[in-house]
Order: structure tokens, then sequence, then C-alpha cells
């Protein structure tokens, strides 16, 4: 059965920011005519046609979201709104000639299908309150990050505009698909916080891989860095020469502490290895002169040359124990025996 909100159905009062049902085809004449307390509104992707005055004079609304469903729009269907941002699906060719005709060129922001598909409502809540789409969210993910698409990589550059702590971009990209989401600062970014101290919390949770260059121009201004653990992978050489690193929160869901990652980390006094980490790469933690204290699990089954060499200072390595009466593997018993250095058991 075809749905639609008709004339007169909605109470304005009720109203500040406001999601339509998933399911909804056709917004009708009036339909949100003089909801003044009305500020921004989200049309889903099963909205076809939006009618005659169907927002008009919506006194307060300034931010919209317009879907690929949406393939008619009535002249008069925003008439007398304050509309400073639209957010357009950028394969809707037809809302975006329409809002340009309109005068709206510089409001209009593109974004991408996938991401606005992930925030739509299910038809069949129960409880309509755990599903309604929070725009301040959106709009303030938006206005922390910028957030690009590849189509080419297929990849999301998730790039922070400011030096604060995360927000988590999880609920954001739920829904995406063969996608990675990589995180990347920018020059102007390097450039403007050249001289702070990088927040510890910088990277959001949602964020899945790390690359090289990431740190390159700002790594004398790490000096304690948190990885969610929502991050899989980090690439090579990524925090090789933070000589400011005292300390780094790994993300469990890494299985592998790649080549010259923490290389020349002088400062770095101690580390956990992820129970997931099977390999440590050539070089990872060499020349770490204040690194003290190693704790990991007992799956590592490889560790590169020279991975902890010119650590000195080491004191304490310490397995965790996975089981009772574990047996430490002979791998790793080797190659630390190999540095003189002794190994204690974590109970569980």
């Amino acid at each position: 059965m075809k749905r639609y909100i008709s004339h007169n159905s909605i109470n304005e009062s009720l109203f500040i920011s406001n999601i339509i049902p998933n399911g909804v085809e056709d917004i009708g004449s009036s339909a949100f005519a003089n909801c003044s307390s009305l500020e921004s509104i989200t049309i889903p992707n099963s909205v076809k046609s939006i009618g005659s005055s169907a927002f008009a004079n919506c006194s307060s609304l300034e931010s919209i979201t317009i879907p690929n469903s949406v393939e008619y729009i009535d002249d008069s269907a925003f008439d007398d709104c304050p509309l400073k941002t639209i957010y357009i699906d950028k394969d809707n060719k037809y809302a975006i000639n329409y809002f340009k005709e309109l005068g709206y060129k510089d409001n209009i922001k593109l974004i991408d299908n996938d991401v606005n598909e992930s925030l739509s409502i299910p038809t069949d809540s129960s409880a309509a309150d755990d599903y309604l789409y929070d725009m301040n969210y959106k709009k303030l993910v938006e206005e922390r990050y910028d957030i690009i698409y590849s189509q080419l990589s297929e990849n999301f550059i998730v790039s922070p505009k400011t030096n604060e702590k995360s927000i988590d971009l999880t609920e954001y990209f739920e829904g995406r698909e063969r996608v990675n989401i990589i995180f990347k600062l920018t020059e102007d970014f390097e450039i403007k916080y050249k001289d702070e101290i990088l927040n510890s919390d910088i990277i959001p949770n949602g964020v899945e891989k790390i690359l090289k260059d990431t740190f390159v121009n700002i790594k004398q201004s790490i000096e304690n860095i948190n990885i969610p653990d929502s991050v899989d992978y980090i690439s090579n050489d990524t925090f090789s020469n933070c000589s400011e690193l005292k300390s780094i929160k790994l993300s469990e869901k890494l299985d592998n502490i790649p080549d010259r990652c923490f290389m020349n980390c002088i400062k770095l006094e101690s580390i956990e290895i992820p129970d997931k980490v099977q390999t440590i790469g050539e070089y990872a933690f060499n020349n770490c002169k204040s690194l003290e204290s190693i704790t990991l699990s007992n799956n590592i089954y490889e560790i590169g040359v020279y991975a902890f060499d010119k650590c000195d200072k080491i004191n304490e390595i310490t397995i965790k124990e996975v089981i009772p009466n574990f047996k430490i593997n002979d791998y790793i018993e080797n190659h630390f025996k190999c540095y003189g250095y002794d190994i204690e058991i974590e109970n569980a």
C-alpha cells in the first residue's frame, strides 16, 4: 500500500529536528506547512515526491537532506524557509538542478547514497525514539570532519578539522559494505596545529586503517595516542620517529605490528601488545631507549629481526596467561632469552 503524509497530519509543536519514517513515498501538499519550530528534516530514500507548500513557511527550517529517490519537488515546497544547508545525494541530478535554479547553489552539499541510506528509520520500529535520526549528530560529524569518498579505491578518507577529542563515527558509517575507512591528517590541519600537542583521542572509533604518511609532518606533536578498537590495520613506519611519544593504546583488532612501526620512539616507556597480534615486524620497536615494560599474549609466532634491538632499559616482559598452567611458546621464550630477558606470566 502506498504510504504518504498528508495535509495537516503534523503537529508542529512536536518537532525541532525530524526524520520521516522509511516507506513513505509522497509528502503531500502543506504536510509540514507552518511548522515554525522545525529546524531540520531528513527525507528517507523511499520518498519520490514532495508536494506543493509541503514545508512552506517553516520559519526555522535551515537544513534539509534529499536522497536519490526524490523525483519531483513542487516549486512551492520550501517557500519562505530560511534554508542554509541542503544535503543532496550526489546522484540525484534532478534535486541538484532544482535547488540551483532556486538560487541555492552555494548552500548545496553533496552526500554519498551509501551513507544516507544507513541513516534511515526502519518501517517496523516499535519504539520510534530508538530510531529517530539525530540530525545534530550528522551535522556535528560533518562540521568536525572532512569525509571524502573515492570511487576508484572505494575508500572513505576521514580527516579531522580540529584538534579535539574524536566523535564516534560507527553510526555514521553503519550499513556501508566493501569500503575501507581511512584516517588521515590534512596539510591544513598540520599547518594549523603544528605547535600544539596532538589530542590523544584524535582518531575516531569507526576508522579502520591508518597509513604510513598519516602523521608524517606532525610526529613531534604526539605524546600520547589511543587507537580505537575499530582499527584493524596500521602501516609500516606509522609512528616511527615520534620522539615525544610516551604512551600508546593499541586496537584490540590488530593482528600485526608492522615493520618499523615504533622505531626511534625514544620516550616510549611501556607497550601492551593486543591478544590477537601474531607477528611483530622487523625493527618494530628498535631504539626505543626508554622502553622498560612489554606485555604480550602467547599467540605471537614471529618477531622480526632487531624488533627490540637497542631497547636497553627493558626489565619486564610479561606474557598474559590465556589458560591456566599454559606453557610459553618456544618462539617467544627463545627470542627474548637470546637478549638475556626474563619472562613473567601474568595470571588470568
